[in-house]
């Protein structure tokens, strides 16, 4: 969890310091208001990035079908089952870019606080 905050700082930072470069090299002046405006627009864009669309695609494809079909329940806890057993072999889990994300959207707009209090 450190490691991913961490990275996420990383990653806020450098975007907004690209920010700051691209938006003073673009209007030849240091604009805190399109800084602010792009930096929040970005974090928006990392929130909605750490949404498990997969999930929702599947569970509304699953849904989308009993109105025309009969209904047959899924095998819910078989697909449980392999999605530990995968878990398990890999090591890993996959919410890591999610939770990266998401920190990152939270700092970003933080900074954005920031800048607007004090700019």
């Amino acid at each position: 969890m450190a490691r991913n905050i961490k990275f996420a700082l990383v990653l806020a930072i450098i975007i907004y310091t690209f920010i700051f470069i691209s938006t003073t090299l673009f209007t030849k002046r240091l604009d805190f208001e399109l800084i602010r405006m792009w930096g929040f627009g970005l974090s928006l864009l990392f929130i909605l990035g750490s949404f498990p669309l997969h999930k929702t695609l599947l569970n509304a494809s699953k849904s989308s079908g009993t109105a025309i079909h009969t209904f047959t329940p899924a095998n819910e806890m078989h697909r449980q089952q392999v999605i530990r057993e995968y878990d398990a072999k890999t090591g890993k889990k996959g919410e890591n870019s999610q939770q990266i994300f998401v920190f990152a959207a939270l700092i970003m707009i933080l900074i954005t606080i920031v800048l607007a209090v004090l700019f």
